[in-house]
């Protein structure tokens, strides 16, 4: 991550300018550089004119916690001589990841329900951890989709963690069967005395997932 660049204005001084750290994840600020000369220009400096991202200010030495973006300085000394020395602070692509489900569970107890991650952006390789009813660890896998199967119903979160140490996060819900069961009572028989074992009912029972039991 460490690129230097250096501009001759007179033959005894030079700009050096070096890139110290890239930005690990997209969108932080955590890049660095450092700005300074060697040698001794015609002294005093007359100017030092600065390009960077919007709200930053730069300094000669070493400059921290910075956006991507490119750095420019623009130095005249004391005997009119002007350089440009510049340099680009980069950062991956976004971690992107998409969640869904596939399925859901077919009956009750069952556990079969099924979701899926796809990941791409970022830096692979990628760590992925599935966590819920039942928790899942895949771990160096390459962008693409990958797929959860058996899963009991309930609420998922899965958190994808690539090779900078940047991580992103979604969600799915798995259904839980429904129990669609029906019964009731058809007919019924009171003893024919008291004590007596002749009584009887009809239960009718429809849907649900057969064999039924009574």
């Amino acid at each position: 991550n460490t690129a230097s660049t250096v501009v001759s204005l007179f033959s005894d001084w030079s700009i050096n300018t070096s890139i110290l750290n890239n930005v690990v994840c997209a969108g932080g600020q955590n890049g660095a550089i450092s700005v300074g000369f060697t040698g001794v220009p015609a002294m005093p400096i007359q100017n030092i004119e600065w390009t960077a991202p919007p709200g930053v200010n730069i300094v000669l030495g070493i400059n921290n916690n910075l956006p991507p973006g490119l750095y420019a300085i623009t130095i005249t000394d004391n005997n009119g001589c002007t350089g440009i020395a510049s340099l680009t602070i980069t950062e991956p692509s976004p971690l992107i990841v998409g969640c869904m489900v596939l399925s859901n569970e077919t009956s009750p107890g069952a556990s079969d329900g099924s979701g899926q991650v796809t990941v791409s952006g970022g830096t692979a390789n990628y760590d992925i951890a599935l966590t819920g009813p039942l928790n899942v660890n895949l771990n160096n896998v390459v962008a693409g989709t990958n797929t959860f199967n058996m899963l009991p119903p309930g609420s998922y979160i899965i958190t994808v963690t690539d090779a900078n140490n940047c991580a992103n996060t979604c969600a799915f819900v798995v259904q839980s069967a429904g129990c669609d069961l029906l019964a009731s009572i058809d007919n019924s028989e009171n003893p024919d005395c008291f004590g007596a074992a002749s009584g009887s009912i009809t239960i009718a029972a429809s849907s649900g997932a057969p064999p039924l039991s009574y």
